[in-house]
């Protein structure tokens, strides 16, 4: 079972969850912030992750067969046990109008009450989660083997096993735990769990709870059991994104600060350095607004000084004209000297000689394939160049 964070256990929140009911694509209503301090960025994030959660969960309960309470537990590598997320559960709110032991299901949903017994972290073995795990492992139910791309895949047949809560509190090697006590004293008679594994290490177990008179026929047929083992792996895919989500968010966002960073540098470099640039040639300082009279009196710029910028100015294009001049008269060089009569009869013999072989050696090929054929273009433009 689970605490209901965003319930008081009143009439009238319990009549607007089931208002909500009826309409499958809304969203369950959430208690508004109502505090004056502003959340933070990773508050929000938080927020958003659980609330994906909840509905997830929301949703599988909703169209599941008999169910009236699924709940999700993430197994901590660190410390070995089973932890709930926050706001990971669902509780069918028909249920809670209708149940005649209301007061053992509002300890466990309602956090409001002083006697709310929270869903502390289960060793395997303990408690409703634990005990199923503990059972889903011992019983292999997981497959261990792996596909070809390495991920390992899991054994959707007979992948669900449901239990009466009765002979799992009864056990006299299950430890006593007080919220299994009230889940039964609560009217929840069967209970199931399915694993989820994922390559990333996420592993947990999504705990579905039925009532002890719901026709077992249909809460174990195909089609049930089909959507249930679904609807845990997307559940389970849920919270093994919250990671990678959170590392890409923070890529992104830094990544987005160190744009804004130097957007502001360049910004700050351009006004400081067109500032200088303004007052040097303009003679406009940063003095305060009581003498910026005085200050253009005394930065005025004179005839001298106007008649100094425009003899600076004529000198550069006069420099400029200069070189141009220079470039086009070139570097003074004397042109190659021409061919003698000899040089030039010697390369019209060897050009045509030449010429002449390659069109003889062209038609030799033509005669034997007619589809084949020199290409004497390049060579005559080699030969005329050489």
């Amino acid at each position: 079972m689970a605490d209901d964070n965003n319930s008081n256990g009143t009439t009238d929140h319990v009549a607007i969850e089931i208002t909500d009911l009826q309409h499958d694509n809304k969203r369950i209503p959430q208690t508004p912030f109502t505090s004056s301090a502003v959340p933070s960025r990773e508050q929000r994030d938080e927020e958003f992750d659980q609330d994906m959660l909840h509905r997830a969960i929301a949703d599988t309960g909703r169209w599941a067969y008999g169910t009236i309470s699924v709940e999700a537990w993430v197994l901590d590598d660190t410390t070995g046990k089973l932890i709930r997320p926050p706001k990971a559960y669902w509780v069918d709110p028909v249920y809670i109008l209708d149940n005649a032991k209301n007061e053992a299901l509002l300890r466990l949903t309602d956090q409001s009450r002083p006697d709310f017994v929270r869903p502390d972290p289960l060793s395997p073995g303990i408690g409703l989660a634990g005990t199923l795990w503990s059972e889903l492992s011992r019983n292999n139910l997981l497959d261990r083997g792996t596909s070809r791309r390495g991920i390992k895949k899991l054994n959707t047949k007979n992948r669900i096993a449901w239990r009466r809560l009765e002979e799992i509190r009864n056990d006299p090697d299950q430890p006593y735990n007080f919220r299994l006590q009230l889940a039964v004293k609560a009217g929840i008679g069967l209970a199931a769990g399915v694993k989820f594994q994922f390559p990333n290490g996420t592993q947990g177990l999504i705990v579905y709870m039925a009532r002890g008179t719901t026709d077992t026929t249909k809460l174990k047929s195909h089609s049930n059991t089909q959507y249930l083992s679904s609807s845990a792996d997307v559940i389970g895919s849920i919270i093994s994104l919250r990671k990678p989500r959170h590392v890409c968010m923070t890529e992104r966002r830094a990544e987005r600060e160190d744009v804004r960073r130097r957007v502001r540098l360049k910004m700050i470099a351009f006004i400081t350095l067109g500032g200088s640039f303004l007052r040097h040639n303009t003679g406009v300082s940063n003095s305060t607004p009581a003498s910026n009279e005085a200050s253009e009196q005394t930065n005025r710029p004179t005839d001298e000084t106007k008649r100094s910028k425009e003899w600076s100015v004529w000198k550069s294009m006069k420099s400029k004209m200069i070189q141009m001049t220079t470039k086009w008269k070139g570097a003074g060089n004397q042109i190659p000297p021409p061919f003698s009569n000899t040089e030039s009869i010697w390369t019209f013999c060897g050009c045509f000689l030449t010429l002449l072989m390659l069109l003889a050696y062209s038609d030799s090929i033509s005669n034997v394939n007619p589809a084949y054929s020199l290409v004497t273009g390049p060579f005559g433009v080699s030969c005329i160049q050489l």
